[in-house]
């Protein structure tokens, strides 16, 4: 009787661990891509072209943006995903912008950039969600550049007067 009884209770902490939910689910934050959504990389101290748009990455970790000209970065701050920038052509006349913001993995941004018809009159302006993905790196020589992914998510929106 005490071996079945041992039995039993060895064999309870099985039972009781297997007795879960079944569900499939992550359990982690997840966030789905956009299909508009561009995937692209850039290493430091260079830059790469996103349509009609180029982001620079500087030496010293520094996003900047330009068309014919350059581009402001406002900083939306630590996101899940590139999905959770939302952005109304409203809100864009209160976002602070700068020309430079430091890049970090997991943070969001918006970059604006002008459209224009001659070089003293802007006639509009698009908005572009910037999400920093991942590093790209190794052990030895320390990040050299940026995973990112990129949508459009406003057009043509004019200055405001």
């Amino acid at each position: 009787m005490k071996k079945l009884l041992m039995l039993f209770l060895l064999l309870l902490p099985l039972a009781i661990s297997s007795c879960g939910d079944d569900n499939d689910k992550p359990t982690s934050h997840t966030s789905k891509v956009p299909e508009e959504t561009i995937i692209l990389n850039v290493n430091l101290g260079s830059s790469t072209s996103v349509g009609d748009f180029t982001i620079e990455l500087s030496d010293d970790y520094k996003f900047s943006c330009y068309k014919r000209r350059h581009g402001f970065i406002s900083i939306v701050g630590p996101v899940i995903g590139i999905d959770n920038i939302k952005l109304t052509e409203a809100q864009t006349y209160s976002l602070t912008w700068t020309q430079y913001a430091a890049a970090q993995v997991g943070y969001g941004y918006i970059f604006l950039v002008s459209n224009w018809n001659n070089k003293y009159s802007p006639y509009s302006y698009d908005y572009y969600t910037v999400y920093v993905a991942s590093e790209i790196g190794n052990t030895s020589e320390g990040v050299k550049g940026y995973t990112l992914k990129v949508r459009k998510l406003l057009e043509n929106v004019p200055p405001q007067n």
